[in-house]
This record gives C-alpha cells, sequence and structure tokens, in this order.
C-alpha cells in the first residue's frame, strides 16, 4: 500500500508540474508576443516623423501615442526582468534606440539666469499738444512727463506740432524725453510757423525710414 500511495504521489506531482509548466509557457509566449507588437508599434512611431501624412497617414498615429507605446514598453522591461529573462532586452534595445526622439515630448531645459529683451513701444496720437484748446491734459510739458515715466523704447506721436523752428523742436522733445534717441520727423507746414505730423522717437538706431503721403489728404503715414 505504501509503495502503490509513493507512486501515485508522484504521478500527480509530476502531473501538476507539467501543468504549471504549460501554463507559464502559455504566458511567457502571450506575453513575448504581446513585447514584439509593442516594439514594432514604437518603431512605427519612430519612423512617423520621416513619412508624409499625406502620403500614408496612419503612421502618424502612432508619433501621437508614443509616450504611450514606450511606457508600455517600460513596463515590459521590468515584467520580463522579474522573470529573469533576457527578453528584456528587446523593449530595452527599441528604447534605447529612439532616445533621441523623447525630445520631441520632454524639454530639458537649463534653469539658469535667462535674459530678458523686452520691447516697449508707445503710440500717441498728442492733438497738437492742445494747442487750439484751454484743456492742459495734452499739454507738451504734461506729454514729456508722461513719456519720461513710461520711458519706452520706442515711441510713436501722431498729430505732432511744433512752432517755429523745427529743429529747435526736435532738441526740446529729445532732450525732455531723456537718453540718448534716434528720431524720425515728418512735417506738414500749416500756416507761415507751424508745422505738425508724425514723430518718431527710438531708443534703438533706426536703420530704414520712409513716409506714405496720401494723395489727395492731408494724412501721411
Amino acid at each position: 500500500m505504501t509503495v502503490s500511495r509513493r507512486k501515485k504521489k508522484r504521478f500527480f506531482s509530476a502531473r501538476a508540474r507539467r501543468k504549471d509548466s504549460g501554463i507559464r509557457r502559455f504566458t511567457r509566449n502571450i506575453l513575448l508576443v504581446a513585447n514584439l507588437l509593442l516594439v514594432i508599434l514604437l518603431v512605427l512611431a519612430y519612423l512617423s516623423i520621416y513619412i508624409n501624412p499625406a502620403t500614408i497617414a496612419f503612421p502618424a498615429l502612432f508619433g501621437l501615442a508614443y509616450p504611450y507605446i514606450a511606457a508600455m514598453n517600460v513596463i515590459m522591461v521590468i515584467v520580463w526582468i522579474l522573470f529573469r529573462k533576457w527578453y528584456a532586452l528587446l523593449s530595452a534595445i527599441a528604447l534605447a534606440a529612439g532616445f533621441g526622439y523623447i525630445h520631441n515630448f520632454i524639454r530639458f531645459t537649463n534653469h539658469g539666469k535667462e535674459e530678458h529683451h523686452d520691447l516697449k513701444l508707445l503710440s500717441y496720437n498728442v492733438r497738437l499738444f492742445n494747442n487750439y484748446e484751454s484743456d492742459e491734459k495734452n499739454t507738451q510739458s504734461r506729454v514729456l512727463q508722461l513719456l519720461r515715466t513710461e520711458n519706452p523704447g520706442i515711441i510713436c506721436l501722431q498729430e505732432y506740432y511744433v512752432r517755429g523752428d523745427p529743429a529747435a523742436g526736435e532738441r526740446k522733445l529729445k532732450e525732455g524725453i531723456g537718453g540718448k534717441r534716434y528720431t524720425h520727423f515728418k512735417l506738414i507746414k500749416s500756416g507761415s510757423e507751424s508745422r505738425y505730423g508724425i514723430a518718431t522717437i527710438s531708443r534703438y538706431p533706426i536703420i530704414y525710414r520712409g513716409d506714405v503721403i496720401h494723395p489727395g489728404s492731408s494724412s501721411l503715414t
């Protein structure tokens, strides 16, 4: 009886081992097939940047899904490492081959001190500095005070007005604003001593200048 029991025990033990081995083999094969598919999808994602969507559209979809495909390949590497299988190299090599591709989705920036080059521009219709009105809001002194306070890099004045020598008016305007300035004035004579037009005052050199005269109108640009 003892011998018979031992034989039965060995029989069922061997059968259980074969069954367990069959389940592991089946699971491994399923994972291997899934891994191969993920590697193929990853390669298609890499190739998507070289394929014109107008010619073949579907690779672009894999390119958009790259972060998710890459993440699943990382999971496969971890799974195979836990099983102590060399199959982990499948996804590992595929991920390493497309390492440069990750820069399309993740930007590594230097958090050092950044230089900012802001350009401040002010455009102002000064309404002839209220030369013909008693309102003091737009007088030349008030406008100059505003320009000094705002200190823009480029100033564009419309309906700029000067009485007497235009050069003297230009010097007064530049001195009132302060700092080194480059200027461009286009004035139209109005009366014997008065002129009005547009004035451009810039902290930066003016490399090109020009005027646009509108026929049949006193307006200019």
